[in-house]
């Protein structure tokens, strides 16, 4: 994962928009290939908070409350995920319960 930027590799994908809520979400196993004949494989992600905070983790869900476990994006910020092991392990939940936020995702496919 790099702090900041944008993939400067691979062929971007369509931007989806996701809502996350109090459950802990994932990517969608539809964002995995293109959809392109040969099929080409997710390689990363640039990632948006839209308009609130939103904690993420890989390989532990994320948690909310007064033990929280995870990373933060703030509103407005961003962070890019480099590499199909590290999105397939990539989890996300509302920072503060009730506060449903929204995740811009564009994802990066092989040349």
């Amino acid at each position: 994962m790099l702090p900041y930027g944008i993939l400067t590799k691979g062929v971007p994908g369509p931007t989806v928009r996701v809502v996350v809520t109090d459950g802990v979400g994932a990517f969608s196993p539809a964002l995995y290939t293109d959809g392109r004949t040969p099929v080409k494989g997710l390689i990363g992600a640039y990632i948006t908070a839209e308009d609130q905070t939103v904690r993420y983790a890989f390989a532990v869900n994320p948690t909310q409350g007064a033990n929280q476990i995870g990373h933060v994006i703030v509103a407005g910020a961003n962070i890019v995920l480099d590499g199909a092991a590290v999105i397939r392990e990539f989890r996300f939940i509302n920072d503060v319960a009730q506060t449903a936020g929204v995740l811009q995702i564009t994802p990066f496919y092989e040349i």
